[in-house]
C-alpha cells in the first residue's frame, strides 16, 4: 500500500523531510518468533531490535509483512505525516504503545521490545493473524500475556485518562475537582482561570463569574522520527505527539432579589435594611430596599442563604425571621411587613344631672385629610378602633337632640401617644321669649 504513495511523498517533501541514509543496528532477539499471516502473504521470523548507531535511539517497524533493506535511502520526516496512510488517532496510539513499552520505567528487558513490536503490528492490522511461535512457522505459543495486558492497560489509561468534558458548569465560592488522572503531569494547561493540580486532580475554586477557555496540550520533550522508503520497511522512533484538547469552564452566579411589601395593602416599602447570611450564619452583605421596595444581592454563588430584616420602617413591626433563600430553586422572594396598630378608644359622654354615656353619636374619621370611615358610639358610649401610626381627625356629625356637637378633635397614633380620649357634650341653653305690651300713645 505504501509503494503507490511514493510519488505523493516526494512531491510533499519540505524542509522537515529529506532523503537520508538510515544507519541502524539490527540485532536478532533469538528467544522470540512472531508469525504474521496476511491475506496474500505470510511471514515468520525472529523479532529484530533496531537502534540508531549514532544516537542509540531504538525504532519499530510499521509493516508486519515487509523486509528491511539497509542499503536504501529513506525519506526522513521529523514529525508525523499522514502520508504513511495511518490515521492521526491510530498513530497516536502506536506512539503510546512505543512510549509505554520498552524503556518505560522498569521495562528494560528485551521481552518488552518484543511485546511492543507485537502490539504495534496487531494494532495497525487487527485483521491479520499475528502470534508468537515456537520457531519459524512453529507452533502457536501463549506467552508474555502479563506483559501484553500491562502495556495495553497503560495505553488505555492514557487514552482515557483525562476524560475531559466539553463544558463544565460551576459556581463561585466552592472547590471543584473537574477530573483526575495519573497522567496530568504529561499535559500543559493554559487558561485565565486559577487552577491547581494536586494528588492527580485538576482543581478550581472560582471567585468570579465568566466563561473560561482551557487549552490542554501534551508536553513535548522529544519529537517523532519517521523513515520512509518505497523499497523497504517503514520505521519510526517514538516521541511526544502533539495532542491538543479544549474545554470550557462556565462560572455561573445568580442575583437574589427581595421585594418588600405591606402585608395588608401590597404597597412596596422603601428603606428596609436587610442582612444576607451564609448557612453558617456569617453576615455577607447588607442593603436597603429602593423606591420600588426591591433589594438585590448580586453575583452570588448558587447556594443556600438566609436573609433577615435588620431595620424596619417606622410604624411597622420588625420582622426578625430568618428566611431561607436557596438559589438552586428560586431567585426572587416576596416578603411582607405588618403595620403596627394600636387600640384607640373614644368615650362620648353628655352632661345631664350627671355624666351619662351617649349612645349613637356618629363620627367621621379622617387620616391626613382622607376619609377612613364613619363610626357610632356603642351602648357604653365608646368607639374602639385599631389604628396604624399617623395623624387623625374625628368630626362629630350627629348627636343627642338639645346638645352641642363636639368640636373636631385631632390626635396622633405613635409609640408614646395618648390612646384614650373622652368627649363631653353640654346641652344647648334654652332661651325664654317675653311679650311686653306697649301702650298706644296715639289715641
Amino acid at each position: 500500500m505504501k509503494k503507490i504513495l511514493l510519488l505523493l511523498f516526494l512531491l510533499c517533501i519540505t524542509k522537515s523531510v529529506k532523503a537520508d541514509n538510515f544507519y541502524y543496528d539490527v540485532d536478532k532477539i533469538d528467544e522470540y518468533y512472531v508469525t504474521r499471516i496476511g491475506p496474500d502473504i505470510s511471514m515468520s521470523s525472529n523479532v529484530y531490535f533496531l537502534n540508531d548507531k549514532e544516537t542509540g535511539d531504538f525504532f519499530y517497524c510499521i509493516e508486519p509483512l515487509l523486509l528491511l533493506d539497509q542499503s536504501v535511502d529513506y525519506i526522513k520526516f521529523e514529525t508525523y505525516n499522514s502520508s504513511i496512510n495511518i490515521s492521526d488517532e491510530m498513530f497516536y496510539k502506536l506512539n503510546l504503545i512505543a512510549n509505554y513499552g520498552y524503556g518505560y520505567k522498569n521495562h528494560t528487558d528485551l521481552k518488552w521490545y518484543v511485546v511492543t513490536q507485537y502490539l504495534i503490528w496487531k494494532t495497525i492490522y487487527p485483521e491479520y493473524d499475528i502470534y508468537f511461535a515456537s520457531g519459524k512457522f512453529g507452533d502457536r505459543l501463549d506467552i508474555l500475556n502479563d506483559e501484553i495486558n500491562e502495556l495495553n492497560k497503560l495505553v488505555s489509561n492514557d487514552l482515557n485518562g483525562l476524560n475531559i468534558k466539553d463544558e463544565y458548569k460551576v459556581t463561585t465560592g466552592r472547590e471543584y475537582v473537574l477530573f483526575e488522572s495519573n497522567y496530568l503531569d504529561k499535559y500543559i494547561f493554559k487558561t485565565d482561570i486559577k487552577y491547581e493540580i494536586k494528588d492527580n486532580k485538576f482543581i478550581i475554586k472560582p471567585s468570579k463569574s465568566g466563561s473560561y477557555s482551557v487549552n490542554v496540550k501534551r508536553k513535548k520533550n522529544k519529537g517523532i522520527l519517521l523513515f520512509y522508503s518505497p523499497l523497504s520497511q517503514n520505521i519510526f522512533r517514538p516521541g511526544d505527539l502533539d495532542k491538543v484538547l479544549n474545554f470550557t469552564i462556565r462560572v455561573i452566579t445568580k442575583d437574589l432579589k427581595i421585594i418588600k411589601k405591606d402585608k395588608e395593602t401590597g404597597e412596596t416599602l422603601k428603606g428596609v435594611l436587610f442582612g444576607l447570611y451564609d448557612v453558617n450564619d456569617n453576615l455577607i452583605d447588607t442593603k436597603r430596599t429602593d423606591l420600588n421596595g426591591i433589594v438585590i444581592f448580586n453575583n452570588l454563588s448558587i447556594d443556600k442563604y438566609y436573609v433577615k430584616e435588620l431595620e424596619g420602617l417606622y410604624g411597622y413591626y420588625l420582622d426578625d425571621t430568618k428566611y431561607e433563600m436557596d438559589l438552586n430553586r428560586f431567585e426572587i422572594a416576596y416578603l411582607y411587613n405588618e403595620k403596627i396598630k394600636k387600640e384607640f378608644t373614644l368615650t362620648k359622654l353628655y352632661q345631664s344631672d350627671t355624666l351619662k354615656e351617649e349612645v349613637g353619636a356618629k363620627f367621621l374619621l379622617y387620616k391626613d385629610d382622607e376619609l377612613m370611615g364613619e363610626y357610632v358610639t356603642d351602648i357604653d358610649g365608646h368607639i374602639k378602633l385599631k389604628l396604624e401610626y399617623g395623624n387623625y381627625k374625628l368630626v362629630q356629625t350627629e348627636g343627642l337632640e338639645g346638645f352641642y356637637l363636639a368640636d373636631p378633635m385631632e390626635f396622633s397614633i405613635c409609640d408614646d401617644c395618648m390612646l384614650d380620649y373622652t368627649l363631653i357634650n353640654k346641652p344647648i341653653e334654652s332661651t325664654s321669649i317675653i311679650t311686653i305690651e306697649v301702650p298706644d300713645t296715639l289715641k
